[in-house]
């Protein structure tokens, strides 16, 4: 962490020792960091949950709670980023040391402090912070494009299994089309050759020619379904509407 990381690194003293809260206070501001004091539990909890510092300077002993018992919860708080916590000890032994490491404190400093002590462990635990908040950063991003990849996979595999789809389907259409093009070319054939023993202007001539021209779609229809499989063409012709209403009364004249 660099000067500029200093001068935004927040720093919470949780102390009732007036005299000895204030001297760190003054040592830690006159190297640019920005300091809070609170002097019961309750408040660093609150402090903790609402506008988290970068580091906590935590006696054992407050009015309403020990430092061990505050240390405890914010660690099972499940706080997204991490808060070192520096016990201030009155004694300097290894159960106290022992009992703040167990509590979830990250470092113990015995009183008195010298100024060289508390910079020293302050810089360190808030270099300890900067490299946790990026390590999380790290992970949060590729957390984020795992979850990405992920998605763009089964995008693919959809896009996949629908162009299978569509490959299957488009066999089984020149298929059907096959079957259905071998009946319908022996219709047009018969078709054509009825009409060459008849009169122009025979009905019989002219419901033959109704018929061919529905024959006659059954075959684009096939064409459709041969070409199914591959891209559409966008190809556009004018047809005579007329003509098509016509065919299409004399279809359902019956039925009128």
């Amino acid at each position: 962490m660099g000067m500029t990381g200093l001068l935004f690194a927040e720093i919470l003293i949780a102390d009732t020792d007036v005299d000895a809260a204030n001297k760190m206070r003054t040592v830690l501001q006159n190297v640019g960091y920005i300091v809070r004091r609170v002097e019961t539990g309750q408040a660093v909890l609150e402090a903790v949950a609402n506008q988290a510092p970068d580091l906590i300077l935590l006696a054992v002993e407050l009015p309403d709670m020990n430092g061990y018992t505050i240390a405890r919860q914010i660690r099972n708080s499940q706080r997204a980023t991490f808060i070192p916590i520096i016990m201030l000890s009155e004694k300097d032994s290894q159960e106290a040391m022992a009992a703040a490491l167990n509590a979830g404190a990250d470092e113990v400093l015995v009183k008195p402090l010298s100024n060289t002590a508390l910079l020293l462990r302050a810089r360190a635990m808030l270099r300890l912070k900067h490299s946790s908040d990026a390590l999380a950063d790290l992970n949060a991003t590729l957390e984020r494009k795992v979850v990405e990849r992920t998605q763009a996979l089964e995008e693919a595999h959809a896009r996949l299994r629908h162009a299978e789809k569509l490959s299957a389907l488009g066999n089984l259409a020149a298929s059907v089309a096959h079957d259905i093009n071998n009946p319908l070319t022996g219709i047009l054939t018969y078709l054509y050759l009825m009409k060459q023993d008849l009169p122009a202007d025979s009905q019989l001539s002219n419901d033959l020619d109704l018929i061919e021209r529905q024959a006659q779609l059954i075959a684009q229809l096939v064409k459709q379904l041969q070409s199914f499989s591959r891209p559409p063409r966008k190809d556009k012709r004018p047809v005579p509407l007329r003509a098509i209403l016509d065919d299409i009364l004399k279809l359902i004249e019956h039925d009128l």
